[in-house]
Formats: C-alpha cells, sequence, structure tokens
C-alpha cells in the first residue's frame, strides 16, 4: 500500500516536467527529415513522431485478501515514414492490404535527450528502409503501374495543428481503494461452489505526444479507470463457468 501510494504521488508531481518530449521529437525529426527527404533515394517525404505515455495501476484483491498493488510507467513510440510522393508511397494498398512497418518500441521514461534521439534515428532509419524496399517493389509492377493512373492519392497534407493540453493529475488514493477492493473482494466468501474469484481496479492515467513533418506539435492526455471481477466454478456435469 506504501508503495502505490508513494508512486501516485509521484506520477501526479511528473506531468510538468514532461513538456519537453515534444520538443524532443521535433528537433530529431527535422534532422532526419531534411537527410532523408533531400539525399536518400527513394525520397521520404513525410514522417511523423507520436508517443504514447502511461501511469498505470492495478489494485487487486480475491477473498478479502490483497494480491498485488501494481504501479508501471510506460513510454511507446510509434514512427511514421511515407517514402516516394503523396500520389504513390510505400503504403500504398495493395489487394486489400495496407503496410504497417512498426508496432511500436519502448523509449526511455525521462527526457533525456541523447537517448531518446538514438532511439528515434535507429527507429525512423529501419522503418524508412522497409518503406523504401516496398516502393521500389511496387514500382518495378506493371499492373500496379497501370492501376494507380486512376487511383486516388496516398496521401492529402493537412494544415499543422499546435495545442499542449496536459491532463491534470491523477488523484487516487491507493489506500481508500485497496481497502474497497479488498471489502468487495470477501463478499464471494458467501458462494462456497465458487473456486477462484478476484477483484481489480485499473487506473490510467495516458499522455500522448506527437510531431510530424508538416509542423503539428501536439501533447494531450485523458484519465480512465476501471472496476472488474472474475470468478470460476463447475456446474453438475463438470463445465467450467
Amino acid at each position: 500500500l506504501l508503495l502505490l501510494a508513494v508512486s501516485l504521488a509521484w506520477v501526479s508531481s511528473a506531468w510538468a516536467s514532461d513538456a519537453g518530449l515534444v520538443a524532443i521529437l521535433a528537433e530529431e525529426l527535422e534532422r532526419n527529415f531534411a537527410i532523408l527527404g533531400k539525399t536518400a533515394d527513394p525520397p521520404a517525404y513525410y514522417i511523423a513522431y507520436a508517443v504514447t505515455e502511461q501511469d498505470s495501476y492495478l489494485v487487486s484483491a480475491s477473498l478479502g485478501s490483497l494480491r498485488n498493488t501494481t504501479p508501471r510507467r510506460s513510454r511507446r513510440l510509434d514512427v511514421t515514414v511515407r517514402v516516394g510522393s503523396p500520389k504513390l508511397d510505400s503504403y500504398h494498398v495493395i489487394r486489400g492490404q495496407g503496410a504497417r512497418f512498426t508496432a511500436g518500441i519502448e523509449i526511455p521514461l525521462e527526457d533525456n535527450a541523447a537517448a531518446i534521439r538514438r532511439k528515434l534515428w535507429q527507429e525512423t532509419d529501419r522503418v524508412y528502409r522497409l518503406g523504401a524496399q516496398r516502393l521500389i517493389n511496387m514500382q518495378r509492377s506493371e499492373d500496379l503501374r497501370l492501376a494507380n493512373d486512376q487511383a486516388a492519392a496516398n496521401f492529402s497534407p493537412h494544415e499543422p495543428s499546435r495545442a499542449d493540453v496536459p491532463p491534470p493529475p491523477l488523484k487516487l488514493s491507493g489506500q481508500e481503494w485497496a481497502n474497497r477492493i479488498r471489502r468487495l473482494s470477501e463478499r464471494y466468501k458467501q458462494y462456497p461452489l465458487i473456486l477462484s474469484s478476484s477483484v481489480s481496479l485499473l487506473a490510467i492515467a495516458e499522455t500522448k505526444y506527437f510531431a510530424d513533418s508538416e509542423g503539428a506539435r501536439l501533447r494531450h492526455g485523458r484519465h480512465y479507470a476501471r472496476v472488474f471481477t472474475r470468478a470460476r466454478a463447475k456446474a453438475a456435469d463438470g463445465m467450467d463457468l
């Protein structure tokens, strides 16, 4: 319980220090875009960096006893590099199937510019190489060239958006919710035919950061939480319920 309470206080004070992440993303983006957009062949005409940061807290109990109180913080980076031109690029859909070059990678939790830039450069280089190879393969296809003459463009430029709306501090009493979850889980003691049960609280504070080569610079966030319960029993015929 003490660990959860301390973690909640820590994350509430951490929001103010995270504004620098957008600046780090923007600076490295501009550097990479200047290289890949001017000297690479085929060129990259659009780059975007998106980071999802989550502070989560899980409290669970079973039959009136706490099982765990688990705080966790993570940052995941997703990189988009469009290679080619807005008319035909590396994300072109072929036979109903598009392309995805990244599923997100972990980056440092602190705003350490050098460490974050290294991750940004490595992932940008990897995504660019995959996209460039896919575009080259597509351009060699005569059928694709003929079909593309009548196709809509793969990308439409947009006016850049700028906003900085961090969420307010997450206000959650670890002690209060641990006691509440414990009491709720205790109710299952009334049902001896239930083989196992649990009640849990999951609270998440999420902040999203975004920067792209068209000038967008965004930070915004939200909070959400849910209480959920699980129970397992067996029917008379042996079926799990």
